[in-house]
């Protein structure tokens, strides 16, 4: 019997760690905003394009009373991406260019460095590519050199920009 106590005792003590574990270890929302922002964000990140093309232009037209903070560049840039990847690049400028000017905006606005997160720098290089597919090569050829220009750069994507800024040359 007390063989059969310890075990009980045991499970109980493992399902609430698990529990206590499970909770302490959930991710917290980095960029909260209107409700569905969280799921087209989501949608974006598992590469379901079509799902954010369709509910992003209706979360970004609407007003919003709270702090729109990131969730607004951060749409804005998942819709214009999304749009590439589904070969609407003239569509997509717009929301790359406002998505990375709103996001540049938020970091002065928030004390944070003028410099670009390395993030920032594939972003910057699907815009370039945007230009490029649209027939815009000055364009694309600033920001490519824009890219260049970043600090901390990562050699991946260095070799792609270097890469793209050759074929216009």
């Amino acid at each position: 019997m007390a063989l059969f106590g310890s075990i009980l005792a045991a499970l109980g003590l493992g399902v609430f760690w698990v529990l206590v574990l499970r909770k302490g270890s959930s991710r917290t929302r980095i960029i909260q905003g209107p409700k569905g922002v969280r799921a087209a964000l989501d949608a974006y990140s598992k590469g379901k394009w079509e799902t954010v093309v369709a509910a992003a232009p209706a979360l970004l037209s609407a007003q919003s009373d709270e702090d729109e903070g990131q969730w607004r560049p951060a749409l804005e840039l998942a819709l214009g991406q999304s749009l590439l990847e589904l070969g609407l690049a003239e569509e997509a400028i717009p929301h790359l260019e406002r998505g990375l000017l709103l996001q540049s905006a938020w970091r002065r606005a928030h004390g944070r460095s003028d410099a670009p997160d390395p993030g920032e720098a594939k972003l910057r290089h699907l815009l370039g590519y945007a230009y490029f597919a649209t027939n815009r090569p000055a364009q694309a050829r600033r920001e490519y050199r824009r890219v260049l220009d970043m600090d901390r750069l990562d050699p991946d994507v260095r070799a792609r920009v270097e890469a793209s800024l050759s074929t216009l040359e």
